[in-house]
């Protein structure tokens, strides 16, 4: 009836009535961006990714075996750093750190340092894909054994709030963007480099951007001032 219509009104918190019909509105939007965003990836950064991943080598047979290299390897650090910057999920991500971290690290760790990690995890996946080895994937198994290690003990020095987020990054930058042009330009790399498989690459653009954020905070907090054993009182979070 009206009278309990009314009364159910003034039990909700003042204005959730009128927020009812903009709310439903704004997440058929977001449905909608999302399924265009996805159509978009599917036939959009995953045919640029293998496009640039097929046309790359030509450059050896431009420019020579050492310069070819090198731009393959210049190309792909910048494409790195661009497709992580322009990540939504490193955007939000850093957004979420800094409303509950505060004031603990600078931020800079993680809108610089993050993108530049993947990058170059990316360029030493690309690295051994056009270096010519027997089994490349042999040398990206070694450096990610070598990588996690050097990770772990670096969690022993740096803020323990800088930790959390420095590990909840290697998640947040291999996301929408990101996968499907590293994916794809591996693959492809792989195809015209006659290497097969061509995968590992975002295992080492998951676990480089953590060490150059551990290491960049950790020189930030020594130039500070700070000891290097210093242990914040942020409490216990769950991953943001």
């Amino acid at each position: 009836t009206a009278s309990d219509e009314a009364e159910d009104d003034t039990a909700l918190p003042e204005g959730t009535k009128r927020q009812r019909i903009p709310t439903f509105v704004f997440c058929s939007l977001c449905y909608v961006g999302l399924a265009l965003y996805n159509f978009g990836l599917i036939h959009g950064l995953d045919h640029i990714g293998g496009s640039v991943g097929q046309a790359l080598p030509h450059a050896f047979h431009l420019y020579g075996r050492e310069a070819g290299g090198a731009i393959v390897l210049a190309f792909t650090l910048i494409l790195g750093v661009g497709a992580t910057i322009a990540e939504p999920g490193l955007t939000t991500f850093v957004y979420q750190v800094e409303r509950l971290a505060g004031n603990r690290f600078k931020m800079v760790v993680l809108r610089l340092w993050v993108p530049v990690g993947v990058a170059l995890g990316v360029t030493l996946g690309v690295f051994a894909i056009i270096s010519r080895l027997e089994n490349p994937m042999l040398l990206i198994i070694q450096l990610l054994v070598v990588l996690y290690p050097i990770a772990c003990i670096l969690d022993v020095y740096a803020q323990s709030s800088l930790v959390a987020a420095a590990w909840d990054s290697a998640g947040v930058t291999t996301g929408e963007v990101t996968v499907p042009l590293v994916l794809s330009l591996g693959a492809g790399l792989a195809r015209q480099s006659g290497v097969p498989g061509g995968f590992g690459l975002l295992g080492l653009a998951s676990v480089c951007p953590i060490v150059a954020a551990l290491v960049a905070g950790i020189v930030l907090a020594v130039r500070g001032g700070d000891s290097l054993r210093r242990r914040d009182s942020l409490p216990r979070l769950v991953s943001f």
